[in-house]
């Protein structure tokens, strides 16, 4: 899981995962924790007999997150929608993009990015039990999990290209000054005094 450590983003439930997984099969999984914020060292702090046993992580802090993520098998980001509603995710992006099987909270933008069980999979708030299942599931059929990154991939490409965006956002700003005939003219006059 890769976001900024404060409570919006609900590491508590991918620590809680974390100590279910290990419970069950002590030295098989390996989480880990990437980000900074307010909140980092208490979780550091309340995880240390995960991190003991090798079971969770917590990479130095960077911009760069993309060399831990492609090492990863399934990757998540899971939020609190009372504290805080994911727009259009980068983190969901790029784990798509690098061909992941995504889980994530089914809350603000995600499900219009995350098609449940087709590019990734959507979980309750808080459910661990779900977020247990689902890595269960990926972990005991990793063909699925490769498929499902795959999709994901292919989504990313086809619907969030850069060409893709940018000519969508200049249908966008098109419209919006089609609406405002004096917006399109100040606009010309400035790009004509600028030739």
């Amino acid at each position: 899981m890769a976001a900024r450590m404060v409570p919006g983003k609900d590491f508590e439930t991918f620590f809680a995962a974390a100590r279910a997984l290990h419970g069950r099969s002590p030295g098989d999984w390996q989480f880990v924790a990437l980000g900074e914020g307010p909140h980092r060292e208490t979780y550091i702090r309340t995880t240390l007999e995960l991190q003991r046993a090798g079971a969770l992580i917590f990479p130095e802090p960077s911009i760069e997150v993309l060399p831990e993520v492609l090492r990863a098998d399934a990757c998540a980001l899971l939020c609190v929608p009372e504290l805080h509603q994911e727009g259009c995710s980068n983190a969901i992006l790029e784990y798509m993009a690098c061909g992941k099987a995504t889980i994530c909270t089914n809350a603000g933008g995600n499900p219009e990015l995350i098609k449940d069980e087709l590019t990734g999979f959507l979980i309750s708030p808080q459910d661990t039990s779900a977020l247990v299942s689902v890595l269960g599931a990926l972990r005991e059929n990793p063909e699925h999990a490769r498929t499902v990154g795959t999709r994901a991939l292919s989504y990313i490409r086809t619907w969030h290209s850069p060409q893709r965006m940018a000519s969508q956002y200049q249908a966008l700003y098109a419209r919006l000054l089609a609406d405002r005939p004096s917006c399109i003219t100040a606009l010309e006059a400035t790009n004509t005094s600028r030739s």
